[in-house]
């Protein structure tokens, strides 16, 4: 999982590089337990920031690995929603 979010967080690669390594990461985290991980490996923070990318691609797949981690799954529901509170504070 943090190997595909290095890649996709890394500008130097290109954006089709990054958008398979977000479609790798949505596979993963499809299964519950591994959408759980994403906490424990600090994943939340930097797929959350890839919703504000130059590039609208990788935005797109960024949105839709957050919509498959917290699809059906109460848990990391509050926890990503812990995230978004805490960067809209810092955007005050």
């Amino acid at each position: 999982m943090a190997d595909q979010m290095l890649v996709a967080i890394n500008k130097d690669v290109t954006s089709e590089n990054r958008v398979i390594a977000l479609e790798n990461f949505e596979m993963i985290i499809e299964k519950l337990d591994n959408a759980n991980y994403m906490e424990n490996g600090a994943l939340w923070t930097p797929l959350i920031e890839l919703l504000e990318d130059e590039d609208a691609d990788v935005r797109s797949m960024a949105a839709k690995c957050c919509s498959v981690a917290v699809q059906n799954n109460l848990r990391t529901q509050e926890r990503v929603s812990a995230h978004f509170q805490a960067m809209i504070a810092t955007h005050d």
